[in-house]
């Protein structure tokens, strides 16, 4: 390989991924908590 005067080489690992079509791409999760601080509600939503 030849370089030019004054390049820069940048080398860092490369990972290829493979993955079904239905799988999860996003989850949020959000709690929601009573004013009086009793119960809570947890909300997950997940985007495929």
């Amino acid at each position: 390989m030849s370089r030019a005067s004054g390049s820069v080489e940048i080398c860092r690992d490369v990972y290829l991924l493979a993955r079904s079509k239905n799988h999860i791409r996003v989850v949020f999760n959000r709690q929601e908590l009573s004013e009086d601080k009793r119960q809570a509600t947890i909300r997950c939503e997940i985007e495929a």
